[in-house]
C-alpha cells in the first residue's frame, strides 16, 4: 500500500482530531511565504507525485517562493532553505537555534535517538563523549592511515576482478561493484571482515540494505506525529525487527572478538581495526559507553559509509564517461604522478589536484544527502525577515545549493576546473557546498569517505579505459537522472566493460 493509500485510509478517522489541533495551535503572523495550504492536508497531496525527488521539486518552488519558503506537509510545518547564504545563517551563525535534529519517527527505533551522535543534541553529554570518540579515535587522520592496509586489500580484489572481466570482455554493472567493494571496505576497516569471507557480514550488508531502504520511506508519521501510536505504515515495526536481528550479528562479532583479546597478553592492536579501538574505548570508559552505544555505532559507522560512498563513486564514473575530454584530462594527470601500472594510494591523493577537483564537482552537482537530515527549530527566530516557529522542521536543500546559478557558472555542466586553483582548504569547499552539513552536526565520516571515493575512482581510471555496454539508446546510458531515499542514486545503473590500459 502506498503512501497515498495510507492517508486515504487513516486521514477520515482522524480529520476530526487534526482538525481540532491546529485550531489550537498559535498561528505564525509571518511564515517564509510558500504555496496555500489546504485544511488538514496542507500542501502534502500536491507534493507527493514528487516524493522520489523532493530536492527538485523543493527546487522548482523556490523560483516562485523565493530561497526560504515554507509548507505545511499533513500538521507539520517545514521550513526550506535553498542558499549557500541562509544556510550559513540557519548551520553556523544561529547554530544553538537549529543544531538538533528534527527527531523522525524511524529514528525512534530502538531508543537510537538516545544512544547515536547523529539524533543526539549537542548539549548532552552523551554527545560530547561520542564526538570525541569520533574525533579522536575512530576517524583521526592517523587512525585512518593506520587502518589503509584493510582498503588497500579489498581494492586490490576489486581490481584483479575488473582485470579478469576486461581479459573476458564482460560487462561490469558498475554501480553494483562499487557498492561491494565500498561495503567490504568498511566492514574490513571496522572489524577485519568482508562479504566474501564471513556469512555474517553477508547478513549485516542484507539488513543493512532492508534498513537504508525502510529509513528512505515517505512516512506519513512524520507529517502527523499523532500517528506515531499505530504505525500505520508498519516501518517503525519492520525496522525494530531488522535492527534485532542486526544487534544479535553484532553481538556474537563483540563475543568473537573478545575471546582473542583475552588470548593476547596486552590485549590491544590484535587485529588494527575499529573494533579494537571500540574495545579501548570500553576498556578505558566503562561508565559512559556500554554494549547499546556499541550497537548504534556499529549501525552508524556500517549505515553512512556503504551507501553514500558508492553512489558517488558511480556519479562520477558516469560524468567521466559523458564528459571523455575529463576523462583524458585525469588519466594524463595519473599517468604523470603516478605511472601506468601503478596503484593508486591515498598518500598520493594530495598531490592529485585533478581528481581532488572531480570528486568535489560531483558531490555539488550530485550531492549524496541531497536534503541534509531535517533540524528542528528550538526557538521561535527571524531570519532574513521571516518567522521560523518552535518547533518546525527545518530542511537545507543541499542540491539546489550546489545548482545555484548565483553561485556556481554554468551550474548545471560538470566542470571540475571551477575547483582548481582556489585557496580554500577541502574542507571548507565541502563546507561552502553543504554536502557533509556544517557545524557542530557535520558528518564525522567526511574524511573516511573523501578518501575512499578518490582510491578507488583514481585507480579505476588509471587502470581502464572504459566502453559502454551495446545499447539501442545510448543517450539512456547518460541520462544523469535520479531518485531520492536517503541517499542519491542514479535512475538507470552504469554498465560498462573495463579495458586495460596498455
Amino acid at each position: 500500500m502506498d503512501l497515498l493509500s495510507y492517508i486515504k485510509w487513516i486521514l477520515p478517522i482522524f480529520a476530526t482530531i487534526f482538525l481540532f489541533v491546529s485550531l489550537a495551535k498559535p498561528k505564525s503572523k509571518n511564515l517564509p511565504p510558500g504555496p496555500s495550504p489546504l485544511p488538514i492536508f496542507g500542501n502534502l497531496l500536491k507534493f507527493l507525485p514528487h516524493v522520489t525527488q523532493p530536492h527538485k521539486y523543493f527546487a522548482e518552488l523556490a523560483k516562485t517562493y523565493g530561497p526560504v519558503m515554507s509548507l505545511q506537509l499533513g500538521s507539520t510545518t517545514v521550513i526550506i532553505v535553498s542558499t549557500s547564504t541562509l544556510a550559513k545563517q540557519v548551520l553556523l551563525k544561529n547554530h544553538d537555534v537549529f543544531s538538533n535534529l528534527y527527531h523522525l519517527d524511524a529514528i525512534r527505533v530502538h531508543d537510537h535517538e538516545k544512544l547515536s551522535i547523529g539524533p543526539l543534541p549537542p548539549s548532552s553529554p552523551m554527545w560530547r563523549v561520542l564526538k570525541k570518540i569520533y574525533n579522536t579515535r575512530l576517524l583521526s587522520d592517523k587512525m585512518l592511515e593506520n587502518m589503509q592496509t584493510h582498503r588497500y586489500r579489498k581494492l586490490d580484489e576489486m581490481l584483479c576482478y575488473m582485470k579478469e572481466c576486461s581479459k573476458a570482455n564482460i560487462v561490469v554493472d558498475v554501480g553494483q561493484a562499487l557498492y561491494d567493494a565500498s561495503f567490504d571496505m568498511i566492514s574490513s576497516t571496522i572489524c577485519s571482515m568482508d562479504s566474501g569471507n564471513d556469512a555474517r557480514i553477508r547478513e549485516i550488508k542484507d539488513l543493512m540494505d532492508c534498513i537504508i531502504k525502510e529509513l528512505g520511506r515517505p512516512n506519513i508519521v512524520d507529517g502527523y506525529p499523532i500517528l506515531k501510536m499505530i504505525d500505520p505504515q508498519r516501518i517503525r515495526h519492520r525496522l525494530t525487527a531488522y535492527c534485532v536481528k542486526l544487534f544479535k550479528l553484532f553481538d556474537e562479532i563483540i563475543a568473537m572478538r573478545s575471546m582473542s583479546r583475552n588470548d593476547q597478553v596486552s590485549g590491544h592492536g590484535l587485529y588494527n581495526d575499529l573494533l579494537d579501538v571500540i574495545f579501548d574505548v570500553m576498556d578505558e570508559q566503562r561508565d559512559e559507553i556500554n554494549r547499546d552505544h556499541v550497537h548504534h555505532l556499529l549501525l552508524d559507522l556500517f549505515g553512512a559509509g556503504m551507501d553514500t560512498t558508492s553512489k558517488t563513486m558511480e556519479w562520477a564514473m558516469a560524468e567521466l564517461l559523458r564528459n571523455p575530454m575529463v576523462l583524458r584530462k585525469l588519466q594524463e594527470e595519473l599517468d604523470r604522478v603516478i605511472g601506468k601500472g601503478n596503484t593508486i594510494l591515498e598518500s598520493h591523493i594530495s598531490e592529485l589536484p585533478y581528481l581532488q577537483a572531480i570528486v568535489k564537482e560531483t558531490l555539488r552537482i550530485h550531492p549524496t544527502a541531497p536534503l541534509l537530515l531535517p533540524r528542528i527549530v528550538e526557538k521561535n527566530i527571524e531570519i532574513d525577515g521571516f518567522e521560523f516557529p518552535k518547533g518546525a522542521m527545518l530542511i537545507v536543500n543541499a542540491w539546489a545549493i550546489g545548482r545555484d546559478p548565483h553561485t556556481w557558472v554554468n551550474p548545471d555542466s560538470f566542470s571540475p576546473e571551477r575547483f582548481l586553483g582556489s585557496e580554500l582548504e577541502v574542507k571548507s569547499q565541502f563546507n561552502q557546498l553543504y554536502t557533509f552539513g556544517a557545524g557542530k552536526k557535520s558528518c564525522p565520516g567526511m574524511p573516511l569517505a573523501i578518501r575512499m571515493v578518490s582510491l578507488v575512482l583514481g585507480n579505476l581510471i588509471c587502470w581502464f579505459d572504459w566502453k559502454l555496454e551495446e545499447f539501442e539508446d545510448l543517450q539512456k546510458v547518460f541520462e544523469i537522472d535520479d531518485h531520492f531515499g536517503i541517499t542519491l542514486k542514479k535512475a538507470i545503473s552504469l554498465r560498462a566493460i573495463p579495458i586495460t590500459r596498455a
